[in-house]
């Protein structure tokens, strides 16, 4: 069978989508649906790279040839060059999407060396997260017009992907009348969003954190450890980084170094200085 880039792109997107349409997906289902989104993602970009010029899809552009081209017997482009070259050649920079596409990579890398554990609503989450660039990158950088077999394939994706927006916001639903009680009875506890489905869900108890949207069950050490990742980089958060520009600090409050600097309105309640991950204490912008 014969796919081009951009059919394959959208196939391996399509078939995410729908490994996760039922009520309850297997484990496997769960799997293949996040393996196969980011095997898409990654050939979506490898195709603009095409189209500006073949030879930037190879890892080495020095050992770039038409042969290893048409036999597919090279190593391609990696994930954090690809955006180098998409910015350097094309005048393309993914922003804001950049932070939900490394989280996927990162746990689909996980997926294949090691082992994770992610409920269905959290991989949905995810979709829909990436659902954003891929609508977006796709409508501004790639041409549908000339294939009408990728073009249909795309139309299938955004038919399909309304399903599972409608769940995002059903759950979202679902969850506010606890959220706002939370809020309402001044609890002791922070509200951020979740590293692992993305919503704005994730309740900082001290010592232990959970999600009301994807269920996630965290000790403090490790919700830190993935929204720190997350936010800030994998080599940002090692000790020896942290020293040469620190943003965690010792909590006054329970003298943990767990105390992590927010940027002004990027949590709620809206602008606090800090956030203790293991007491889940806030400290004002006026007290820090």
């Amino acid at each position: 069978m014969d796919f081009n880039l951009l059919e394959n792109a959208f196939d391996y997107i399509l078939d995410a989508v729908q490994q996760l349409q039922g009520k309850k997906p297997s484990k496997k289902q769960i799997k293949y649906g996040l393996v196969h989104l980011w095997s898409g993602i990654e050939l979506l970009l490898k195709k603009r790279l095409m189209d500006e010029d073949w030879a930037l899809i190879f890892h080495n552009m020095n050992k770039a040839n038409k042969k290893a081209l048409h036999s597919g017997e090279f190593y391609s482009v990696k994930f954090d060059k690809a955006l180098e070259r998409l910015k350097e050649k094309c005048e393309i920079d993914i922003g804001d999407h950049f932070e939900v596409l490394d989280a996927i990579r990162n746990e689909r890398n996980k997926l294949e060396h090691f082992q994770i554990s992610l409920s269905k609503p959290a991989v949905i989450s995810r979709l829909v997260a990436a659902w954003g660039f891929i609508l977006d990158f796709t409508v501004s950088h790639i041409d549908l017009d000339s294939d009408h077999t990728a073009e249909k394939l795309f139309e299938k994706i955004k038919d399909k992907m309304i399903a599972h927006e409608g769940f995002i916001s059903e759950r979202v639903k679902s969850i506010q009348p606890e959220l706002r009680k939370i809020k309402a009875e001044r609890y002791p506890y922070t509200i951020i969003d979740c590293p692992i489905c993305f919503q704005d869900a994730l309740i900082l108890k001290g010592e232990t954190c959970e999600c009301l949207f994807c269920k996630a069950d965290l000790d403090w050490k490790s919700a830190m450890e993935k929204w720190i990742i997350l936010k800030e980089g994998y080599h940002r958060y090692h000790e020896k980084d942290r020293w040469n520009d620190p943003f965690i600090f010792e909590c006054p409050e329970c003298e943990y170094e767990a105390l992590y600097q927010f940027e002004d309105g990027s949590t709620a309640p809206p602008d606090p200085a800090a956030i203790c991950f293991h007491c889940g204490v806030m400290i004002p912008s006026q007290e820090w």
